[in-house]
């Protein structure tokens, strides 16, 4: 378990003149520069044992240089021009709440990776308007950094020629079978269905798995 000691209280962040509410917020100003703040409350977050298979693949990403982009699951798709980028957005909002698995990072704790439960927060894919596709191709299936990067990229461009969606989902969280069940959840999703909660999640799982380890029959 590793808990964030912040209370509620207000901290100034950084003084950046080239961030302005209008960008931030959708608000009018001026472009002045202000401080922006951020609130933290006192959380408490609950980390878990990566199962043998994670550890396995945890230890493999070790030393791969950033083009690699082995064990990660990442897609490019040219969206129809029939879908409603709005309802597809909240359809994501939806899958990642049924399954907050994928939203979980991998920590070091006494030296040993960890990861973490963050089912709890805020997500929501990145919509982006820009000219051609060929923008951001450089930025896909870059090497996720582990310890430091999320375990997936949900992103939504949308260009002079279409729409495109990008997804890149790490094989610590994510693998084949995985693909046909959250296709399908999203499906449902996007025609307007409620998504029931996943019984059993990777936590579980993992837990159960290292008592396993730790009895007699093992």
């Amino acid at each position: 378990m590793r808990a964030n000691l912040i209370d509620w209280e207000i901290h100034p962040i950084v003084l950046n003149p080239f961030l302005t509410f209008k960008k931030i917020w959708g608000i009018p100003d001026k472009h002045k520069p202000f401080f922006l703040y951020l609130k933290v409350k006192n959380t408490e977050i609950m980390s878990y044992p990566l199962s043998q298979s994670q550890l396995s693949i945890f230890l493999a990403c070790q030393g791969l240089n950033e083009n690699d982009g082995n064990y990660q699951q990442a897609s490019l798709y040219r969206l129809p021009d029939s879908v409603d980028i709005r309802r597809l957005v909240a359809a994501f909002e939806a899958l990642i709440k049924a399954h907050p698995y994928v939203l979980s990072r991998i920590v070091l704790e006494e030296g040993m990776p960890r990861i973490e439960d963050h089912s709890t927060d805020e997500w929501h894919p990145l919509v982006k308007e820009i000219t051609s596709i060929d923008e951001v191709r450089p930025t896909f299936c870059r090497t996720m950094n582990l310890l430091k990067d999320p375990l997936l990229r949900i992103e939504i461009y949308k260009t002079k020629k279409g729409n495109y969606l990008y997804c890149d989902l790490h094989h610590i969280i994510f693998d084949g079978a995985s693909t046909i069940l959250l296709t399908d959840h999203l499906t449902r999703a996007y025609a307007g269905e409620e998504l029931p909660p996943e019984p059993l999640n990777g936590f579980d799982i993992a837990t159960r798995e290292e008592a396993q380890r730790q009895g007699e029959t093992y």
